[in-house]
């Protein structure tokens, strides 16, 4: 995985669901949640702040808009690293 500065981050699975852990430069920190239904499908995010739903559809980047990212149960860590990676890319071109 390629390095960001003044980043860190980590991704581990347990169970049907990716965690993604990042902190920024200022300490800030924050855990995302991911999942795909058992079959495969569309990737979706959980948070604390919406308990008992099937959480927002994620998108390209990791983000709320743009094609929807789809997988299986299998490559749904995979994805995130690569959409995580690349949404960092994007970030380093935009600064």
């Amino acid at each position: 995985m390629t390095s960001h500065p003044n980043r860190s981050r980590r991704t581990w699975q347990s169970g049907d669901t990716v965690y993604l852990r990042d902190e920024s430069d200022l300490g800030e920190e924050r855990v995302r949640q991911f999942w795909v239904p058992p079959g495969g499908g569309y990737v979706r995010e959980t948070d604390d702040e919406h308990p008992g739903t099937l959480g927002q559809q994620v998108c390209d980047l990791l983000s709320s808009r743009g094609p929807t990212l789809w997988t299986s149960p299998d490559g749904l860590i995979a994805l995130i690293r690569l959409e995580y990676r690349r949404a960092l890319s994007a970030e380093r071109r935009w600064k």
